[in-house]
């Protein structure tokens, strides 16, 4: 039997009012399933038509509204944002049929859908939970028909196990991304493979209130074993990251500005910060170039602006099976994406040719502007837009040129600056030739500047980096006493229920040299803070920690600047150094 929630009476007052006038109404929408081609449809225009799992069809197709459907905001509830779902096709919306099915009828409160996440394991999907008279009931689930016709589907328990059949998404078309709460382009690799390529402008976002808020720009990918097997879902991701932390009686506010890498597997998160690398904590405007490209040690190696910044650890193996770029937000509606933001992807093919994306790659967007949301209205400004630029392929089709992504009243641009470029030749790469190509043809740098892609492949230093001023970086530039590591620990981490632990953990500080950190850019001498604990938590603040459970971590601060340079989660974070002296 499903359980019902009942909320509270005033919240219940606002359900069974009318739906606003002039509701937010979102563009025809596709909805699917997070693993699954098939997607929502009715069976036909007419009242009383029941609803069914089809094949995509495009919106060329003469069937495709009975395919589409609008979210129409009615009110926000302390379970989260109620929508009638209305059909394209008739007008008519989504109504569930006691366990007959779920069929169209004229639009009504009765007949409204609760959209949450789903539980316990977040970030798979969200779900649509019927929602009547002041009561959450039961949730769509695709894999569940009456028995009076198997080709319906149904309302049935929201099931704590997290069934797939219930881990509905706003989908693009056959295929989908499966990372959730991005705007982001994919695609996915069979043979693997050797390389990636990701360039954008690295600009600063801005903030609009005092709450805790993140913007991240990332290109990533998943490999597979050397018999392309993919046993273990690992993740690697490189790029951009724009964040504001609250402060509070000890601390002041923060906003930090840097390139990242970071990686996961089961039981394992890693964060590295690239602040320290030239240009790494500088929103100049200015393109920047991310890359990920297979070892020989059969790991994958990630580079920032052509010079390697790290190896992963946990990667099943060095062929890459799969590519994603794009932007995710982690706020409440107080962070804006700065104007201008276009992606322009590559991935090295078993030949050793660089090709771009399929100009039909897949796009997905989870902030479209008056879409469904699970905690915010995805109401303009905490809405993101999708624009997509095709070149011609030379042997047929289009190509994606690039991805760009909008937000209503975004953040102006800076720039770009103009730093001083080095008159010189490292390693057979000449720097003016090298930073004139990654402004005006970033995509083509490996083949037009002379000596770079020799000095790339063999993992040298190939960009001696235009440095801008140090006061130009938002980043903290303050020391950092050991309280207030502890502070910070205590705000980055996060507990089973996504949120900070406080008090609740033990934490322990001790300093270090950076030399003793395999990820750290620092000078060597240079003095590191390091928390680490033992006690169970399940992400960090900083990038995007897989969600699950991880036993211990150790943080890493920069003495001299207060910036967090390296986090791990789990056990393979003991190696960690933690034994220096306090």
């Amino acid at each position: 039997m499903a359980m019902l929630l009942i909320l509270p009476t005033t919240v219940l007052t606002n359900y069974l009012s009318e739906v606003p006038a002039g509701a937010a109404v979102s563009a025809p929408l596709v909805i699917g399933l997070t693993d699954r081609s098939v997607v929502l449809a009715a069976t036909a225009k007419t009242t009383g038509s029941y609803l069914t799992m089809a094949a995509y069809v495009p919106d060329t197709n003469a069937n495709a509204s009975l395919q589409r459907w609008t979210f129409e905001s009615v009110t926000k509830t302390t379970l989260g944002y109620i929508f009638l779902v209305r059909n394209a096709a008739s007008g008519l919306c989504m109504t569930p049929n006691a366990h007959f099915g779920v069929y169209l009828q004229p639009c009504n409160l009765s007949g409204s859908w609760l959209y949450t996440n789903t539980a316990p394991t977040t970030a798979t999907g969200y779900r649509l939970r019927a929602f009547a008279s002041g009561r959450a009931g039961e949730c769509l689930n695709a894999d569940s028909h009456p028995s009076t016709d198997p080709s319906r589907i149904n309302q049935d328990s929201c099931y704590s196990s997290d069934e797939s059949g219930e881990r509905w998404r706003v989908r693009p078309g056959v295929g989908i991304c499966p990372t959730v709460d991005v705007t982001a382009t994919c695609q996915s690799y069979n043979p693997p493979r050797t390389g990636l390529f990701g360039n954008w402008k690295q600009s600063l976002a801005s903030f609009t209130s005092g709450k805790n808020a993140e913007i991240g720009q990332y290109l990533g990918g998943k490999t597979v074993d050397s018999q392309f097997f993919d046993r273990v879902p690992d993740w690697f991701e490189v790029g951009w990251g724009n964040a504001y932390t609250t402060g509070n009686g000890t601390t002041s506010p923060t906003i930090t500005d840097e390139a990242y890498w970071l990686e996961s597997a089961p039981g394992f998160a890693e964060y590295h910060s690239l602040s320290a690398a030239a240009g790494g904590s500088v929103g100049d405007g200015r393109n920047h170039t991310y890359m990920a490209l297979s070892s020989p040690g059969g790991k994958v190696d990630i580079l920032y602006d052509y010079d390697t910044v790290g190896t992963t650890t946990h990667s099943e193996g060095s062929g890459i099976s799969y590519l994603e770029t794009g932007v995710t937000k982690r706020d409440d509606g107080t962070a804006v994406l700065p104007s201008g933001i276009e992606h322009r992807v590559q991935a090295l093919d078993p030949n050793g040719v660089w090709q771009r994306l399929p100009a039909a790659a897949t796009v997905v967007n989870d902030r479209q502007c008056d879409g469904p949301s699970t905690t915010l209205p995805s109401a303009a400004p905490n809405c993101v837009g999708v624009s997509i630029k095709t070149v011609a392929n030379p042997n047929s089709g289009s190509d994606m040129d690039s991805i760009g992504f909008t937000q209503p009243a975004a953040a102006t641009p800076v720039g770009p600056l103009a730093p001083s470029i080095p008159s010189a030749t490292i390693n057979g790469v000449n720097q003016q030739q090298l930073h004139a190509c990654m402004q005006n043809t970033p995509t083509d740098c490996l083949r037009i500047v002379p000596g770079l892609g020799a000095c790339v492949a063999a993992r040298l230093q190939c960009n001696l980096g235009a440095r801008a001023p140090a006061k130009l970086s938002r980043t903290r530039q303050s020391a950092m006493t050991a309280a207030q590591a502890r502070v910070a620990a205590r705000k980055e981490l996060r507990t089973q229920n996504g949120k900070p632990p406080g008090s609740k953990i033990a934490l322990i500080v001790k300093t270090v040299p950076a030399g003793a950190l395999r990820s750290s850019l620092l000078a060597p001498g240079e003095p590191l803070l390091v928390v680490s604990g033992t006690a169970m938590v399940s992400g960090f603040q900083h990038g995007r920690a897989a969600a699950g459970s991880y036993r211990g971590f150790v943080l890493a601060y920069d003495a001299a600047t207060g910036v967090l340079v390296d986090a791990c989660l789990g056990t393979a974070c003991t190696n960690r150094p933690t034994t220096a002296s306090k």
